[in-house]
């Protein structure tokens, strides 16, 4: 009988080592420990958990569009408080012109006061010299000079008028003394009262400055493309090769930009990008704001439009003459829609007030807007720098023209008649 042998596996199954036995047996609770659902979520469960993810969101988009509301309510009160400053700063610029003038008519009468003064002093001198004269020849001897006796009577007739006009002319010469310390007087009052507009003059400086701040960091919580904005400014500067080129590229930005979709069902656009402002706050046009403008600064107009310049050119525009560091704002409701310096105009701004008009000012030393801002009539947008000698009289000079469809009209008789400072 034949035996069978029991075949053995080349590679036999070792017997199993603990970490072999352990691992099974996790193996088995994660088998029978593991929850799994018995079915299926079931499409309104899913639906349901949509509509709370949408509710959410929604509810978030909505707190953000009431933090966006109220930031923007705050700029607006910014920027009418502002706007009350720098009719505040513009009054003290004019109250300080109108000092500065009295001193200058005050010194001038001192000038010529002192002057006169002079000359009667000088005519007084030549009179106590000849009466010093007389005065060494006695009485006797006059009487004992030969001649006829009624020349001797003339003499004495004579010094009698000239005693006479040495007192007129004394008693004049304290009168004139007396109005000459009445004068000095009053000029150390002015000084006095300039010294105190100058320091009110500071004062409202500083509350601007502060204002001026508070604006802009609020501007920058609602728009954060403002250095992008920046950036563009230049690059037209580069490109643009006139004024009228400048206005041309302008144009096609504004016509390119995207004008913001209302959500569904509410019938207005969003917060983040709000339609450009064409019309006035009092509700009115710009082309109905003829002979009413806000100066942009205060001064008289030392430039006309349509004068002849150097080059053989029509001046486009007016130059007011200001005091230094005066404070320059908006002349009418409009968009900043460019800033920066620009060929040989300087520095310069650019405001939209409506498709058809632009306000350009240059020749400012610092911009204090940025573009995209909007800003309102009588707003600050800018100062003038220091006294320019090559200008006659050494004032700054603001540069402003005022265009309708890139074409420039008369800037002058759009502005409000106005003090000069």
């Amino acid at each position: 009988m034949r035996k069978h042998r029991t075949l053995q596996s080349p590679h036999p199954n070792p017997p199993p080592t603990g970490e072999g036995v352990l691992a099974f047996v996790l193996l088995l609770g994660l088998i029978f420990f593991v929850p799994f659902p018995l079915h299926a979520a079931s499409p309104d469960a899913e639906l349901k958990e949509v509509e709370i993810q949408l509710e959410g969101a929604s509810k978030e988009q909505e707190a953000l569009e009431a933090k966006a509301s109220e930031v923007s309510r705050d700029l607006k009160s910014s920027q009418e408080a502002l706007v009350t400053l720098a009719r505040k700063l513009r009054e003290n610029e004019r109250a300080l012109g109108r000092v500065e003038k009295d001193l200058a008519r005050l010194t001038a009468e001192e000038a010529a006061h002192k002057e006169a003064l002079e000359q009667r002093q000088a005519s007084l001198a030549k009179v106590m010299g000849a009466m010093v004269n007389l005065g060494i020849v006695p009485p006797e001897a006059v009487l004992a000079m030969p001649g006829e006796a009624k020349d001797t009577i003339t003499a004495t007739a004579v010094l009698e008028t000239v005693l006479k006009n040495l007192e007129t002319e004394s008693a004049a010469l304290r009168d004139e003394m007396a109005a000459g310390d009445k004068i000095r007087a009053e000029a150390e009052l002015v000084r006095a009262k300039l010294a105190d507009e100058k320091k009110g003059l500071e004062a409202s400086r500083d509350e601007m400055k502060q204002a001026r701040q508070k604006r802009e960091s609020l501007y920058s919580k609602l728009h954060t493309d403002v250095e992008d904005k920046k950036k563009e400014m230049a690059s037209l500067s580069e490109k643009a090769s006139s004024l009228k080129d400048l206005f041309t590229r302008l144009k096609r930005l504004e016509d390119a930009r995207p004008v913001p979709k209302p959500k569904p069902g509410s019938g207005k656009a969003s917060v983040a990008k709000p339609e450009p402002v064409i019309t006035h706050r009092e509700g009115k046009g710009f082309s109905k704001a003829k002979g009413s403008l806000t100066p942009p600064v205060m001064g008289a107009i030392v430039s006309r439009f349509g004068s002849a310049l150097s080059a053989g050119n029509a001046a486009q525009g007016i130059k007011i003459a200001s005091r230094e560091n005066a404070q320059v704002v908006s002349p009418y409701d409009g968009e900043v829609v460019y800033t920066g310096p620009f060929l040989d105009y300087g520095n310069m701004l650019i405001i939209r007030h409506d498709k058809h008009y632009h306000t350009l000012i240059a020749g400012v030393a610092a911009i204090q807007v940025s573009p995209g801002q909007f800003v309102l009539e009588g707003e600050p947008v800018g100062a003038m720098g220091n006294a320019d000698s090559d200008a006659d009289g050494g004032n700054p000079r603001l540069y402003m023209e005022i265009r309708k469809d890139n074409k420039p009209v008369d800037p002058a008789p759009w502005l409000a008649q106005h003090t000069e400072g």
